[in-house]
């Protein structure tokens, strides 16, 4: 054994650990790797700025969790339970108890080899998710500059506004009352104020699963808000309490010296996609949120003026986001990726001429003028967002109701309108169909890389479960497709960077058709370059699938996450 107390030992232990996982012709194999590569970058301070993709370890783990999505591996028991392997005998020395973990975990390999060969998903756990590891693990350690002023401040505005909020609410209710108390806001509005008796016709309020009491959600405070003030008050009370309690002061709460990093899960999601927590990046909203402040001397936020003695302030989470002198952050977004794939897996011609002609600045535009027979100069913004709603609509499997809830029309109406749809676009309709026999006849649906997720409820005797998992198998399909198409987009990003070992760059964070990346200002023309290439080469799926049509990448820059401007713009106007 190594002295460890001794430089020079502890530095052939280093070289050690790395020529081991650099070695092609020993397959190597553990469980929760993640972790075990995040203790060599710290124990032997590797660089993590740009990780070496030529270690391969094979998670065992996270080859059983492609086996049933649904079902990811939460300990060393629960993975030898999956493999329907004998579990640990108790009372064993430490030594020995480790090497009957081992025998195990290889006997674990062999079994998992075998059942994803036969699934065609072997490639897919080596070539895609064992990479992405390594990936991850880079990720975890690269921390993110965080304004501390900027996150106070918001957290103060929206302590105030929300204490101004509560005021409004008592008032409007006529006494004090716990605006976070269901039980009380239930007396307030239907026993007090009996707003749902001002309901037309035989309209019903959704009540709770358990108690089935009326709910209180936003989809009952929204039927409510033509009826009287508070519903509104309710509803924008819970949406800065959101953004103060989840966005600001849960960020706040991992900020450490100013910085931050947050924890990658790889396996949490059933359709493959990406997940962060602690804090949850993914989470935090693209879009600002517009709130009213009656403190005239707001620093932060874009102020316009609206009432007399009233400021709208644009609230944006992600401004807290910035980066570090002499550094701006990268945005690269695949543009309508779902869209594009569902053109793809449709194979429809009209969405393929649409998608592919790059004279197009809209594709909303034109689907809407190809669904309704107009010009595209006669489009209006109606036309375009009624369009939007019915594509995402057939995408995820939205019924009818919901879409009648979203273009504020009856069932009957929306019904009419997804069916003129889907006349207009009968290869949708067609993909849809398939999409669900297939998974009647195996038991599951796979995306365009092969990954798998079971569905057993497709053919249940239950109505509504039934339909849910026919919903969820098309949109599987779909969004599957996605993130493994963002998963490979990862994969190519580090490697270019790695391979330019002179480009100041690392790439940051993954918000599944977008990623974030930190570059110094000197070389943010060659990285946009160098990742926009990568991101739309028709090499990017590899051998596993060729796309019948572009994924376009937009690229924006900035000094905040909040702020980010197209790159050709920042650059004119520096």
């Amino acid at each position: 054994m190594f002295n460890m107390t001794n430089q020079s030992n502890k530095e052939k232990l280093r070289e050690f650990w790395l020529t081991l996982m650099r070695c092609d012709s020993i397959r190597k194999i553990g469980f929760q790797i993640k972790d075990v590569y995040l203790a060599l970058f710290e124990k032997y301070n590797i660089n993590s700025d740009k990780v070496d993709l030529t270690w391969t370890v094979l998670d065992v783990g996270i080859g059983v969790w492609l086996l049933d999505p649904d079902q990811p591996v939460s300990d060393f028991e629960h993975l030898l339970s999956s493999l329907q392997l004998p579990q640990q005998t108790p009372n064993k020395s430490c030594v020995d108890a480790l090497e009957a973990d081992m025998i195990l975990l290889s006997e674990g390999m062999k079994k998992l080899f075998q059942m994803l060969q036969c699934k065609d998903m072997w490639n897919l756990f080596v070539c895609l998710e064992t990479k992405l590891v390594n990936v991850l693990a880079g990720m975890e350690r690269r921390e993110m500059s965080i304004s501390i002023h900027t996150l106070l401040h918001f957290s103060s505005v929206l302590k105030r506004n929300l204490t101004s909020l509560e005021e409004k609410a008592h008032k409007a209710a006529g006494h004090a009352f716990l605006l976070n108390s269901h039980h009380q806001l239930r007396q307030v509005l239907f026993e007090e104020l009996k707003l749902d008796s001002y309901l037309p016709g035989k309209t019903k309020l959704a009540k709770t699963n358990v108690t089935r009491e009326i709910s209180t959600s936003e989809t009952v405070l929204t039927q409510l808000l033509p009826f009287h003030p508070l519903p509104g008050i309710l509803l924008e009370y819970r949406q800065l309490q959101k953004l103060k309690s989840t966005y600001i002061d849960g960020i706040l709460s991992c900020v450490n010296d100013s910085y931050l990093t947050t924890h990658w899960d790889q396996t949490s999601a059933a359709t493959g996609r990406l997940s962060s927590h602690h804090p949850n990046i993914q989470a935090i909203p693209k879009l600002p949120v517009t709130i009213k402040d009656h403190q005239t001397n707001f620093i932060v936020g874009k102020v316009n003026s609206a009432v007399e003695g009233d400021n709208v302030v644009q609230f944006n989470a992600r401004d807290v986001f910035i980066s570090r002198p002499d550094w701006s952050l990268l945005s690269a977004d695949f543009q309508q990726i779902e869209l594009r794939i569902l053109g793809h897996l449709t194979n429809d011609p009209i969405l393929l001429k649409i998608f592919s002609d790059k004279t197009v600045p809209d594709i909303f535009n034109a689907l809407a003028a190809q669904w309704m027979g107009k010009c595209v100069e006669d489009v209006s913004e109606a036309d375009r967002e009624q369009t939007k709603r019915v594509v995402y609509s057939v995408m995820y499997g939205i019924g009818k109701e919901k879409l009648a809830s979203y273009l504020k029309c009856t069932t009957d109406t929306a019904k009419a309108i997804m069916a003129s749809f889907l006349l207009k676009f009968p290869a949708v309709n067609q993909f849809t169909k398939s999409c669900v026999e297939f998974c009647e006849k195996y038991g599951y649906t796979r995306t365009i890389f092969k990954r798998r997720r079971l569905f057993p409820n497709i053919t249940h005797r239950n109505g509504a479960l039934r339909a849910q998992a026919e919903r969820q198998c098309v949109n599987f399909c779909v969004q599957g497709s996605a993130a493994d198409i963002c998963k490979a987009a990862m994969l190519q990003v580090e490697n270019a960077l790695a391979s330019n070992r002179d480009i100041k760059a690392r790439l940051l964070v993954q918000i599944h058709d977008e990623v974030l990346l930190e570059v110094a200002d000197s070389d943010l023309n060659t990285v946009s370059g160098l990742v926009k290439s990568v991101m739309e080469s028709e090499k990017l799926c590899g051998s596993v699938v060729s796309l019948r049509v572009p994924i376009p990448v937009s690229i924006s820059v900035g000094k905040t996450w909040g702020q980010m401007h197209p790159l050709s713009a920042t650059c004119n106007n520096s």
